[in-house]
């Protein structure tokens, strides 16, 4: 996501993850305030910058509760609604 934005980067933003192995990786930074667009919905976040990461954008719990995310599954299929933060009216 940094490379494609050019946002630009905190780098004095220090922060370590635990990762899925029990181990522990450095951020790289911090993007501050970057806007996610969900089907129109805008909504921000600070994202933390992991190199080599095997995925584009992991959303964390501060985010979900910011959306009030809420999800159902079935045998097939994974339904997901998030809401506008600015208007919890609109989903």
């Amino acid at each position: 996501i940094w490379k494609k934005t050019n946002a630009p980067i905190n780098q004095n933003v220090c922060m370590h993850m635990e990762t899925a192995n029990g181990g522990s990786q450095e951020m790289a930074g911090c993007l501050e305030m970057l806007e996610i667009d969900i089907a129109g919905i805008k909504t921000w976040a600070h994202a933390y910058v992991v190199p080599d990461a095997l995925y584009h954008l992991l959303l964390g719990r501060p985010w979900q509760q910011l959306v009030r995310l809420s999800k159902a599954e079935d045998t097939d299929n994974v339904h997901v609604s998030v809401h506008d933060p600015r208007d919890p009216n609109l989903i």
